[in-house]
């Protein structure tokens, strides 16, 4: 009788520590099969992302078509090489157009980044399908580099040749305009630096380097090819200087 009246307590004392040495950290534990089982969720949203990017990256290919005018505006205005000679020409031909001279035409290197090693590279591999990262995109993936463009001529032609830049088929942006006296006493003529920042997109190589929004849907958004059309036709307004303004600041 002593003796079941003492097994119990012992079947208790042994049950509690199975429960919290033993069974507690199997399904809890840093392998246990609560932590199993969220790794197995990561893996397979992972798993269902990259299954939807390749699905969609198929779609998307299957629609490109260099004949379909919305692809031809899009690469036009954000093509896929410097295009140097392109750049050239046709500053050449606005200034010759509105009267100006370029005297000086720099065209600017494309930053190259620093070559990532093996394990930055595996790394970011790994981070592009995290939580914190998937869908987001902190790197552009266009490269910019600046025009720099020395010109002499009248201030009003200057003015006509900033505004025609507006009609480059391609994205610009200026960076800076700079427009002073020449320093040759007999030159009545202004001088200007103009900054200007032009970029391209290159070939995109693998899906791992496109922000995951691109691929949230199997079908391009060719809005994008009307409003660049749509903008590219918008006229810059005169400004009204009114009866106390000059249309020359350099006139005497």
């Amino acid at each position: 009788m002593k003796l079941k009246i003492f097994f119990v307590p012992v079947m208790i004392i042994i049950t509690m520590y199975l429960v919290i040495f033993r069974i507690v950290p199997e399904y809890n534990g840093p392998d246990g099969i609560t932590e199993s089982q969220g790794k197995l969720e990561v893996a397979s949203a992972r798993l269902a992302d990259m299954k939807m990017r390749e699905e969609n990256a198929a779609k998307l290919a299957s629609q490109l078509n260099p004949d379909d005018e919305w692809q031809k505006v899009v690469k036009q205005y954000l093509p896929e090489k410097k295009q140097d000679q392109d750049i050239v020409q046709s500053l050449d031909s606005i200034a010759s157009s509105e009267g100006v001279l370029i005297t000086n035409l720099a065209l600017g290197n494309v930053p190259v980044p620093a070559t990532p090693t093996a394990i930055e590279e595996k790394k970011k591999a790994v981070d592009d399908f995290s939580e914190n990262t998937i869908g987001k995109s902190n790197e552009s993936l266009t490269k910019d580099f600046d025009v720099i463009i020395n010109l002499s001529g009248s201030y009003d032609n200057i003015r006509k040749f900033v505004n025609s830049m507006s009609t480059l088929n391609r994205f610009e942006n200026i960076r800076s305009l700079d427009i002073n006296r020449s320093e040759k006493a007999e030159s009545q003529a202004l001088v200007a630096k103009i900054t200007v920042k032009f970029n391209y997109l290159d070939k995109i190589t693998s899906v791992t380097n496109v922000d995951k929004k691109v691929f949230q849907e199997g079908e391009f958004d060719v809005n994008v090819a009307t409003d660049i059309k749509d903008k590219s036709k918008v006229k810059i307004p005169d400004i009204n200087i009114g009866s106390s303004g000059r249309t020359d600041p350099f006139s005497l």
